[in-house]
């Protein structure tokens, strides 16, 4: 059954896994949020070992919180749980580091009652490191989800972050009622895969909504210090090499454009890799030659392993449309 847009307000998603250590802070910034329209609260426990449960009861008297157990690990189950879950009309989603100032909720809620033709919203993301970060990180800092594309609040065509991802959930329940699945699997505990939030924001864009880009959503993302380090910064590009195989399809296909074919794709890659395999061998900290290696090298082995099934699902994706006006 789909909801409607008259069951109004919001329900905001904090999805975590072994979240105990993070979580008081990101609470700390919800209970400042100033909105006059209903909302609720809903800590989706994924597969959680620690007190993540305790920590989140810990504010419900601070909070219209609920915490909602999802067994399953991974990042998009707990996304999809959230939507079962939530009772008001939109939905924001936020990560256990996320904080964010308290008019967030008020103008996430103002974009979509003004433009029902959204889908979709989000906004800039700025850091805040637990330490000093190395040299190499100003470089690199919008691999770790630290970005603002633009000055302006605007409709855009391209997806936008997980983090302070806001939704309207008549809008991916139609998505889901039509078919649509994911091809990703987004993060799993300590493994660094991801591109679900990519992925759904291309699949609304080809299913004929919009997206909306607003500064006035800003949030800020803790960084700790086990990340700030060259070698997760390389394991994360890996993971972005292997996600690009199914998003740069989506993009095409947002684009108007054909896919190139398996071959053309694993050659392509091949001869990048190939390029920038000194880059590889010397490992030096700090080049953005080796993470651009590392990355075709993610591409190449996901390609591989989707050799016999890429044509499907090339398929699928451009199986998504918008409506016949």
């Amino acid at each position: 059954m789909i909801n409607t847009d008259s069951d109004w307000g919001l329900s905001i998603v904090v999805c975590c896994h072994n979240s105990a250590k993070r979580l008081p802070t990101t609470l700390e910034h919800l209970a400042q949020l100033e909105l006059g329209e209903p909302w609720e609260v809903l800590i989706i426990n994924n597969a959680s070992t620690d007190d993540t449960a305790a920590v989140a009861q810990g504010f419900a008297d601070r909070l219209p919180l609920r915490v909602v157990d999802e067994p399953e690990p991974g990042l998009t189950y707990a996304r999809h749980r959230g939507l079962a879950e939530s009772r008001f009309a939109i939905l924001g989603f936020i990560d256990d580091d996320n904080h964010v100032p308290p008019h967030w909720a008020a103008a996430m809620l103002a974009i979509f009652k003004d433009q029902p033709q959204v889908a979709a919203c989000g906004g800039p993301i700025s850091e805040i490191c637990e330490m000093t970060p190395p040299p190499w990180f100003e470089k690199f800092k919008g691999n770790y989800t630290i970005w603002a594309p633009h000055e302006q609040a605007q409709a855009v065509r391209h997806p936008l972050c997980g983090a302070g991802l806001g939704i309207r959930k008549t809008a991916w329940e139609k998505l889901r009622a039509d078919g649509f699945e994911s091809l990703l699997s987004d993060r799993k505990g300590a493994a660094l895969s991801s591109g679900g939030d990519f992925e759904l924001g291309y699949a609304l864009l080809l299913a004929g909504w919009q997206l909306y880009y607003d500064p006035a959503l800003h949030l800020r993302h803790f960084i700790p210090a086990g990340r700030l380090n060259w070698n997760y910064l390389c394991r994360l590009n890996e993971g972005f090499g292997r996600q690009s195989v199914v998003l740069d399809a989506y993009a095409a296909a947002v684009e108007g454009k054909p896919a190139p074919g398996w071959a053309a794709s694993w050659l392509r890659g091949l001869w990048s890799l190939l390029r920038q395999l000194p880059a590889g061998l010397a490992k030096r900290e700090g080049d953005s030659g080796l993470l651009l290696w590392l990355s075709q090298k993610g591409r190449l082995s996901e390609l591989w392993q989707k050799r016999s099934s890429y044509r499907a699902m090339l398929a699928r994706i451009n199986s998504i449309s918008a409506p016949a006006s």
